[in-house]
């Protein structure tokens, strides 16, 4: 155990993408499992929804979140230098001069991060660092742990992530989206989002559509929502659109400004079928079935860790060819993607429901 010394004794950067702070929630609990009772931890994250799903994540009140405002950072760590860190974990660190300069400045007694070059910064700011995810080749999650394991303390956690809502949340979907639907057999989700930077992953528009009119025409009693985020409205307009007219009474869009209601929703789904983004992350970590679709990337480096998920990819000898050193995002042509028929999809989809199918997640 590690005695307190401040009001906060350890400070985490989380500071990347909704799925990133998905996959750092076992890092998270392990690190609560080595805490004293008199320990504190701040958390720094990139948004009003990554604080929401931590609240959800039940690592107790050792944990605190504070969105990290990059007009304020400067002032941010003058504050945490005030606080005498004793340690201080970057794992989302891109390796760069940016998080050495940040490391230095809060003067923590140990820090650790990423650190893609031994360059005298890094030896400066880091009492020990390790290379990216991507260089060393292991998932983003071992990779958060093994960071924590140069530190010192244990990492004997569960790979998968878990979140755990109330079944008022579960109600309240239910009530406020699905209040016109009286009966339905098996309801599945479409996200056919991403960031809007990485759209290589996207599976088509017009895949999505057809794929709902299979389900639709398999099952005349299904339900099929496609979702996403409200800056991803006309996204999933266009796929309704899309959408043979013989199944569109049983097709909704629902774009939800509340993370709250949406995962309320997530839960009530048979599944989710999504492209490589947080929204797989979220659901595998609910306890929600997940297909997903993945061409450019690399589930073996930032897919879920969950028996929920089954991975459907081409294996094209060109895939995965997301890179971070270089940067490099995918082409435009996307065979991954494109060759990827509604027909196989739909066939993949009910084996996995049906449970004829089980995860092909080599990390569970």
């Amino acid at each position: 155990m590690l005695k307190n010394t401040s009001k906060y004794n350890f400070c985490i950067f989380l500071h990347n993408g909704i799925g990133d702070l998905i996959m750092a929630l076992p890092f998270l609990l392990a690190l609560k499992n080595e805490l004293s009772p008199t320990d504190r931890v701040i958390v720094y994250v990139k948004c009003k929804i990554s604080k929401t799903l931590l609240c959800y994540a039940n690592l107790g009140s050792y944990f605190e979140y504070e969105i990290l405002n990059r007009d304020k950072i400067l002032s941010t760590c003058l504050s945490l230098r005030k606080q005498k860190l004793e340690y201080l974990f970057a794992p989302q660190a891109t390796g760069d001069w940016r998080m050495p300069v940040l490391i230095l400045l809060i003067g923590a007694k140990k820090n650790y991060g990423v650190s893609s070059n031994i360059s005298w910064l890094n030896r400066l700011a880091f009492t020990k660092s390790i290379k990216h995810s991507l260089e060393l080749k292991i998932h983003r999650t071992i990779h958060h742990l093994e960071l924590l394991k140069e530190s010192g303390l244990k990492c004997e956690v569960d790979l998968s992530p878990k979140l755990s809502i109330p079944q008022s949340l579960r109600n309240e979907a239910r009530k406020t989206i699905l209040r016109d639907i009286y009966s339905y057999s098996d309801l599945y989700i479409l996200a056919p989002g991403s960031k809007p930077s990485e759209y290589k992953k996207r599976w088509p528009a017009e895949y999505f559509a057809e794929l709902s009119y299979r389900i639709i025409r398999s099952d005349k009693d299904a339900l099929v929502i496609i979702s996403g985020d409200p800056s991803e409205l006309e996204l999933c307009q266009s796929i309704f659109e899309h959408v043979h007219k013989e199944a569109q009474s049983r097709v909704m869009i629902v774009c939800l400004p509340d993370i709250r209601l949406f995962l309320g929703l997530l839960t009530l789904a048979t599944a989710v079928i999504a492209n490589c983004s947080a929204v797989s992350h979220i659901a595998t970590a609910l306890g929600v079935k997940v297909l997903c679709l993945y061409g450019p990337t690399n589930p073996d480096n930032t897919g879920p860790i969950s028996p929920y998920l089954y991975v459907h990819r081409l294996g094209l000898e060109c895939s995965p060819c997301y890179s971070v050193h270089p940067l490099y995002l995918g082409c435009e042509e996307r065979p991954c993607l494109k060759n990827m028929m509604p027909s196989k999809v739909y066939d993949t989809l009910i084996d996995f429901k049906k449970g004829l199918i089980k995860h092909n997640n080599k990390w569970v």
